[in-house]
Parts: structure tokens; sequence; C-alpha cells
């Protein structure tokens, strides 16, 4: 092979993997292949479910039946609360045992805690998890998006020809393929769009009777899926129907106007639903419908303070702190705003159909329909889409993932690759470029997703089938716990049901836990698509002194003038050698951390970390009781640079 997963562009060599043999050998045939005289729907039938079949395909092949990415296992989460009929869901105490990354407590109740995504992706995902089979939502999105890709393929060109050749190239695009297979919002969001521009065309062509209502759908949805990207297909699409009116249709001004009234009146209430159910979300999780729980968890979870969003200076510089630092320290800046796109650019080129060059094909298509006002809003998203994400610090690309900030823009390039692939009477070498790049190019990113250390958190749990052949959940009083040690575990595994309670380590003294007095269970293994798991008893003692590990209490309770991040250390006074590093931002520092563990016991607190010298201390905090969240204020956290772990020792003994 030459090159690397991570610069795609570079990379070429011999087929990796069974799935790129195939692909190879079906490129060799392609272009001797005759089609037999079936019926065009019958065509688009076919490709339909070849799309369903190739993404449920990648999800066992490459995905390995489980989701990859800490992003999609916490949608997969939140569409558990949604399956049950709330935004969030219940913890038992301590709730630090649960709070994690992408994870916040709502603003009305620290016990209950609520993925950052929005709400748009994890509703449709929570039909399947409520019928069983959340991983059939994702195959049933990509036969879905060919069939839309060829309806706006079709109401754009009006050649079945060109649409054919654009769910082709649909139902062949291995990013698609894994949009629409991990728990991800991408392949929905890509939906949307296109169901969005194809109802935008056929109102551009003549008032329709349900594109209005479609359109305006979609552009809610969207917007409760993706906010960004909604707003930039609200921009193009509204706007060119607007402009359209003003210049196409200037002689049939009063016919026009009256008719494009009642169509803008129709999309406004069909927005309704996908609007409300976003701001129903921001409601329920952060106490106020125009903040984002994704802004409520970086304010708590990282910094400095207003650091995640869009705009010049923005970086969190925990979450993104290899990002931060390549930038200068300081944000994103005019010169990475340019090298974000282009970075994001060099993973979409290989995105669209596995073969750059085909891309320029694809711009053949803009050119030659630059004079259609029906090609507008297609070419307007293919422009501010990476205008508006340039805006965002952060390039978001990965292997098989791809530029995934772009991945809404790939069917409008399958439209425009179609329709030049057709004018120039190469749509066999068009499709053969397609399978061939696939073998020979992408599917070394692809396969990047399948390999064991691809990245920590990307790792799914080991199978049940490696580790015990038959389990059966020992019934036991009240639910047992189980303890996770990342928190993409926790997200497959925490079922918020009565069979069992999964849990993060909080409290802790050396692999002793007293989170829980009984039913306490270290998890072995956890097959996400069956539901099986296997675990171990640990040991349990009576109630003695306890340790708290505040880099697990994070993200933490409450806070004021500071910030903080758990972090390594080499010190050997830190126990488990991570400590809560501290970063103060104002003249009256406080931070809350869990209570203690029994409401009626009085406990002598001793605080232990590290000096700003970088010499460890410890601090007598005096006695506190009750369960009420551990104050620290000023004088106890000025001097300090890390928290390392607070020691509760009743006073009974």
């Amino acid at each position: 092979m030459i090159g690397s997963p991570d610069h795609p562009v570079l990379t070429f060599g011999l087929p990796p993997d069974a799935a790129a043999w195939f692909a190879f050998a079906l490129a060799c045939l392609v272009p001797f292949l005759k089609v037999r005289p079936l019926s065009v729907h019958s065509r688009l039938l076919i490709l339909c479910c070849l799309g369903g079949v190739l993404s449920f395909g990648y999800f066992l092949y490459y995905l390995g039946s489980a989701p990859r990415i800490i992003d999609a296992t916490t949608y997969l989460l939140e569409a558990r609360s949604f399956a049950q009929g709330s935004f969030s869901f219940e913890v038992p105490a301590p709730s630090a045992s649960f709070r994690g990354r992408f994870l916040i407590h709502t603003a009305a109740d620290p016990a209950r805690l609520a993925g950052i995504f929005p709400p748009g992706y994890p509703a449709l995902l929570a039909v399947g998890v409520f019928l069983g089979v959340p991983f059939l939502v994702g195959p049933l999105l990509g036969s879905a998006l060919v069939y839309s890709t060829y309806g706006l393929t079709y109401a754009v060109t009006r050649r079945k020809e060109d649409a054919l050749i654009a769910a082709c190239l649909s139902a062949l695009c291995a990013c698609l393929r894994y949009h629409t297979a991990e728990t991800m919002s991408h392949g929905f969001a890509a939906l949307l769009t296109v169901v969005a521009l194809w109802s935008t065309v056929e109102l551009l062509r003549a008032p329709h009777k349900y594109a209005d209502v479609f359109l305006g759908l979609s552009l809610g949805l969207l917007c409760a899926t993706r906010q960004l990207t909604g707003i930039v297909l609200a921009v193009s699409t509204i706007g060119t129907l607007l402009l359209s009116r003003r210049t196409l249709f200037a002689r049939k001004a009063l016919l026009a106007g009256k008719t494009h009234r009642r169509e803008l009146l129709r999309v406004g209430v069909a927005l309704l639903p996908g609007v409300v159910l976003l701001l129903a979300h921001h409601y329920a999780v952060t106490g106020d419908p125009f903040t984002s729980p994704q802004s409520r968890y970086y304010e708590f979870a990282d910094g400095p303070p207003g650091c995640f969003g869009l705009g010049l200076g923005k970086g969190c510089a925990y979450e993104h702190a290899d990002v931060v630092q390549q930038q200068g320290g300081k944000g994103l800046t005019p010169l990475w705003m340019v090298r974000n796109t282009l970075h994001r650019f060099h993973f979409h080129l290989m995105d669209v159909a596995h073969f750059e060059p085909l891309v320029i094909v694809g711009l053949l298509g803009v050119w030659w329909g630059r004079r259609r006002p029906v090609t507008w809003p297609l070419a307007l998203v293919l422009v501010l889409v990476p205008f508006a994400y340039s805006l965002f610090y952060f390039a978001g690309s990965y292997p098989g993932g791809g530029a995934r900030l772009f991945a809404e823009m790939i069917p409008i390039w399958h439209v425009f690759i179609a329709w030049g692939l057709c004018r120039l009477r190469l749509a066999r070498v068009g499709i053969a470029a397609c399978l061939f790049g696939f073998s020979l190019h992408a599917s070394f990113s692809h396969g990047a997703l399948a390999a064991p250390h691809f990245g920590p958190w990307m790792k799914p749990l080991p199978h049940i089938e490696n580790l015990v052949s038959e389990w059966k959940l020992e019934e036991e009083q009240g639910s047992p716990l189980i303890f996770f040690k990342t928190a993409h575990e926790f997200n497959l595994a925490h079922l918020q049901s009565d069979e069992f309670v999964a849990a993060r380590r909080t409290f802790d003294s050396r692999e002793e836990f007293v989170a829980r007095s009984t039913g306490i269970k270290r998890l072995l293994g956890y097959d996400a698509s069956s539901g099986f798991a296997a675990f171990e008893d640990l040991p349990v003692r009576a109630l003695g002194p306890v340790v708290l590990e505040t880099e697990f209490d994070y993200p933490p309770l409450g806070k004021r003038d500071l910030w903080v991040h758990p972090e390594h250390l080499p010190q050997a006074c830190v126990s488990r050698g991570r400590a809560l590093a501290l970063h103060l931002t104002g003249p009256a520092p406080r931070l809350l951390l869990e209570g203690l563990p029994q409401e009626t016991e009085t406990y002598s607190v001793e605080l232990y970390g590290i000096d700003a010298a970088g010499q460890c201390v410890r601090l007598d905090l005096g006695r506190r009781s009750g369960s009420k969240p551990l104050v620290l204020e000023g004088r106890e956290l000025k001097n300090l640079s890390h928290i390392d772990r607070l020691e509760l020792t009743p006073t009974h003994l």
C-alpha cells in the first residue's frame, strides 16, 4: 500500500480485503454487462435494495456489528431514552457513576442525564429501538437515500437514464454506506437534504400539491438533526424560491405572488414539528429552549468559557487539545478556516465516488446546468455548506467516515456526476471507475475502521461468544451495578431497564466499590446486537473510609469562575495516575462534586491534590454530613492546580 488512511487522496494499493476484491471483480465485468430489458421501476427497486443490503453488510463487515465511535453510541443511548418517552434518563446515586463524555445532567434535576446531540435522528432511531431492530434503521435510510437521489436527479434533468446512474452511484458510495450503517445522524441529514432539494426543484418547475409540505417537514427535521446544515438548506431553498418568483415569473406576478404566499405559508406550518422538537429538547435538558445541550455540556466539561461554537477564536482546550495547539493555542483563525476546509475536501473528494477525477465530471454538470434555475439550490448548497462549516474549528474527518461535515453534499455530487457521465456517454466507465476506486483506493480508509487499534474510542465491546457459551442474569434484589472503563462501553450497555444498570467507576478503593452495597459486578463482555452480557462478582466490604476519585466526577455538577478536566499526571502521590485539572478564570472559584455516600452519616473529609508548584498537598476540609454536593470554594482551590481525590472517613470509625 502507498500512503495511509489518514491521507486518502495519496493512498493506493492492491485490494486489502474481500469486499475490495469483490468490487475489483465487479468493476472488470461492468463494461461487458448487458442489462436485461427490465423496467425503470424494477431497476430502481434493485438499486434501492442494493443500497440497504450494502449498508447492513457494512455494519456487519467493517463495523463488527456494533457502533465504532463515541458519537454513535451516544446517539444510541439517546434513542433508548426517547423510546421510553423522555429526553433524559434517571440514574441512581451516585450520579457521578453515570456522568461522562457527551452526557450532561439536566438543569432541573442532577439525577437525570441526557445525551448532548440534537433530537432529530435519535427520535427516528428510537422507533428502531422500540421495535427491537435499531441497526435496521440505517439500511432503510440507505434505501430511501438511493430512491430520493433518483427522484432529485430526474426532477433536475428530466432523464430517467441520468436518474438511474445517480441512484447507482448512491448505492455504491462507501461513505454513504458508513453513514447509513453507523448510528450517526449524517445519513438521515443527507436524506432530508435530498428531499428538501427535490421539493424545491418541483416548486421551481410548477406549483405542486405536496412539495411545499415536504420542503417544510424536511427543513424542520434537518434543523432538529443538524442545525447548521438546516440553516444552510433553508437559505438555499427558500432563497431560491423567492429569487425565482421575482425574476422568472415577473410576467405572471399577480398569480405567481398569490400562489407563492400560499406555498410559503404551508412551508412555515410544515416546519413546526421539527422546530418544536428541537426547542422542546433544549428546554428539557438545559431549561432554556434557545440553549443547546452541546453548549451546556462544553460549559461544564471544557474550557476556556465559550470555547465551543462557530467563529474566530473558538476552540476547546480539552476535548480538542491537539487541534487547538496546532492552531496556535488561541482558537480558530482565518488561515485555519481555509486549512480546515481544504482538509475536509481532501477526504470529501474520495467520499463522493472513490475516484477523485469523477468530481471534475460533476463540475461539468454544474457548468452545463448554470442557466437552469432548478440547479441553483443544489449549487448553492455545494458553496454554502463548506463556507458555513469553515467557521467550526474542528476538522471532524476520519477514515471511513470521511469528511462527515460535508456528508450531506455527496448526493448532490451524484446528481451532477450522473448528468455529466450521461451527457459524455461514459456512464459505464464512470460506474467502473467508482468500483475500481473503492477496490484500489478508498477501501484502505474503510478497512481502518475494522482495525483493532483504530482508536480507543472506536473499539466495540468483546462479543459474548468469545467469553461464555451461555449466560443468564441472576435474579437479585435491586438492579446489579456494572462498572465500565470507558464511556463508549457505558453508552452501549446502559439499557435503562430493570435488568441491570451500567455505570462508570467513581467511588473507589483498591478495586472495592461502595457505590452500592450489594450486587456489584464488573462487565466481562457485552454483545450489543443480542443484548447478552457476562459478568464477574467484585468483592464488597462493609462501609468504611471512602475514596472519591475526582477525575471520575466529570462533568462536575456545578462550577463558577473555573473550568476542569481529567488529566494524567506523573507524580507518584497521584492515585491511578490521573487527577482533575483546575483552570481558574475569576476571583471566586467554586466547584460542586458528588455528594457523600450516606445521608445519615457524618464524614471527615481530606482533599489530596497538587499545588501550583507541582507539589503534593493534603487539605483538611473538616466534617461534612448528608448527601448534598461537596462544595469547594476559593480558599480551597486558589492554590491548587489539580485535585486528585477526596478521602471520606465516617466519624464513628
